[in-house]
């Protein structure tokens, strides 16, 4: 294998694991407060009310009020009105609260499945409160871990189904066994991160399992989960040649777990075409990424056998399918990009100096970056010498 054939795979591959990241700009944040962030009154209200800038589950959203030492001063008797795409958390406050301090504790379960907490002080009386809202949208490392197991799993096991059943249908022998061993490999790999995520979300939503279930986030990961398990089983019986049917099926369930993602992803907020244009963002750079790694990997393994002629083959039969993927991916990342960034398509000035703008035109600029080694695969190394035309002024250079 030539060095610089793997070293534009590999790059390649980098590039376009951060293509399919998804953007952090969707969590339900908090829109406004009564009382609002750092408000000194002059008696207690009789309730207080936090509205989001989105809709939250309300099995795993909570208000709360602590006093200066910890106490809770809430009647517990909280609830969740939607209105205008909106969810209002509202409680009770108990009477006959002396002057103070006093913390709203806001732990809302995004409709894209974050758990986000956030609190806002008020006073009463002859005191003052830190004005702002603290807390909001984070990774921790377990959920960061998650989520890159969960998907890195399902780009692998996708690539491998798909570069068997279009890329490699009847070639040599050894390599069907290896494409279904890869197959399991990352549908196990994709059940250990949903799983992992599963645990996280419990934890963060300070929800049991049983309390989970009954979320819409949830029941998302459990139905993940459980149909990630079945790939597993199934993918097992193909790496070991008890069933030929193993890798097809098991790619098949990993295909309908990429679109329970994107429901449970950002794309969710807005609604269900974004949801559609989320799950083909992610199959074409599943494909591509996962579809990449393997042709690495059957290109090492036949690294010896000196048949550069099928590697040439296996690599412009691979490239139909990369383009068909480039397409896609840029199709719906512009669109799902353009709509998200500027609810619309208007992009503001404030929005392209935004992380969000900042990040979407980095991952333009990476894309761009993605086609050139494409076509240096493409043209270059994968052209048969002597080639005219555009190969030959490639080579050339």
């Amino acid at each position: 294998m030539r060095p610089r054939l793997a070293c534009s795979l590999v790059l390649a591959s980098l590039t376009a694991l951060l293509l399919i990241a998804a953007p952090a700009a969707a969590h339900a944040n908090v829109a406004s407060s009564i009382p609002a962030a750092g408000e000194r009154l002059d008696a207690a209200p009789a309730s207080v009310s936090v509205t989001m800038t989105q809709v939250v589950d309300p099995a795993g959203s909570t208000l709360t009020v602590t006093a200066a030492d910890g106490g809770r001063v809430d009647d517990g008797n909280s609830h969740i009105l939607d209105e205008a795409g909106r969810s209002i958390l509202m409680v009770g406050l108990r009477s006959g609260l002396p002057d103070g301090i006093y913390t709203m504790n806001v732990r809302v379960l995004s409709a894209d499945g974050h758990p986000v907490p956030y609190t806002l002080s008020f006073s009463v009386g002859n005191f003052t409160a830190p004005g702002g809202t603290a807390g909001g949208p984070d990774v921790p490392t377990q959920a960061g871990l998650a989520r890159f197991l969960a998907l890195s799993g399902l780009t692998i096991a996708l690539g491998a189904a798909a570069f068997a059943a279009w890329v490699m249908p009847g070639r040599a022998a050894p390599q069907p066994r290896l494409l279904a061993q890869a197959v399991a490999a990352g549908a196990a790999a994709h059940l250990a991160g949903t799983l992992l995520l599963l645990h996280y979300t419990a934890g963060a939503s300070q929800l049991s399992y049983g309390d989970l279930w009954h979320t819409d986030v949830g029941q998302n990961l459990f139905l993940r989960a459980s149909v990630a398990a079945a790939a597993v089983v199934v993918a097992l019986g193909g790496a070991l040649g008890r069933t030929r049917a193993g890798t097809t099926l098991a790619g098949l369930l990993l295909a309908g777990n990429l679109v329970l993602t994107a429901m449970g992803s950002h794309s969710a907020v807005y609604g269900p075409v974004t949801v559609a244009l989320d799950a083909l963002h992610l199959a074409a750079a599943a494909l591509w990424l996962g579809g990449l790694l393997m042709f690495l990997l059957v290109v090492w393994k036949g690294r010896d056998g000196g048949d550069v002629a099928t590697l040439r083959r296996i690599g412009a039969r691979f490239g139909t399918l990369a383009f068909a993927c480039v397409v896609a991916l840029a199709a719906t990342g512009t669109i799902t990009g353009l709509s998200i960034a500027g609810r619309g398509g208007t992009l503001s000035p404030e929005v392209l100096a935004s992380p969000y703008g900042l990040f979407l035109a980095g991952k333009v600029g990476l894309w761009v970056v993605m086609v050139a080694l494409a076509a240096v695969n493409r043209y270059v190394l994968l052209a048969p010498p002597g080639e005219r035309g555009l190969s030959r002024g490639l080579q050339a250079a």
